[in-house]
């Protein structure tokens, strides 16, 4: 009986034309795993056997695959950034019995020249950020050509056209709000340095 319950469900997955799920966990490996974006495992779809013609297999594998990327990359460079953040847990002191805030005491020891190391460090991290998404935005142009050379369908391709320049959109405001990050850090590292 289970068997037959099996077997009933397989097909019913085989006639659902629906590869979000699919593709979002395909896309999902691909982000935590820093690979650039590839839509290649979408025609590996058996609902395309079973809905010829149908663009919905895919278009659902697209959004999937670009959902679940997106949340896979942004889980991984939250881990780098937690990684990357060094800075030690301060320690409570008391001077001439007042006690101070725990902020004041962690600038307190890193002095101004601490400050500045955190600050430009931070700096390094938002400078690989930015060079991580103009290197994810090349691979996937990359791989879109290649999807056209391999003669994948103009309706496809018009598709996942799309689904690029959205993302470039997208990008694009992630970019600029990183510059204006940047900007205040800097900003901060100079005036630092004139009090220095």
């Amino acid at each position: 009986m289970t068997d037959m319950a099996e077997i009933w469900k397989l097909l019913g997955d085989w006639l659902n034309p629906n590869e979000y799920p699919r593709g979002q966990r395909d896309g999902y490996a691909a982000g935590r795993a820093g690979r650039k974006p590839s839509y290649v495992r979408m025609g590996l779809s058996m609902p395309l056997v079973f809905h010829p013609g149908s663009n919905v297999p895919l278009e659902t594998y697209a959004d999937g695959y670009k959902a679940g990327y997106w949340q896979g990359h942004a889980e991984r460079l939250h881990e780098q950034a937690k990684q990357r953040s060094r800075a030690p847990a301060p320690v409570p002191t008391q001077s001439a019995g007042t006690s101070m805030n725990l902020k004041n005491q962690t600038v307190m020891r890193r002095g101004i020249e601490g400050q500045i190391e955190l600050l430009e460090e931070y700096i390094q991290f938002l400078n690989g950020t930015s060079e991580e998404l103009d290197e994810l935005m090349a691979s996937e142009a990359q791989a879109l050509e290649q999807l056209e050379e391999e003669g994948i369908s103009e309706s496809f391709l018009e598709t996942l056209t799309e689904f690029h320049e959205e993302q470039k959109s997208r990008y694009q405001d992630l970019k600029e709000q990183l510059e204006e990050t940047l900007s205040k850090c800097r900003s901060w590292v100079s005036q630092l340095e004139e009090v220095e």
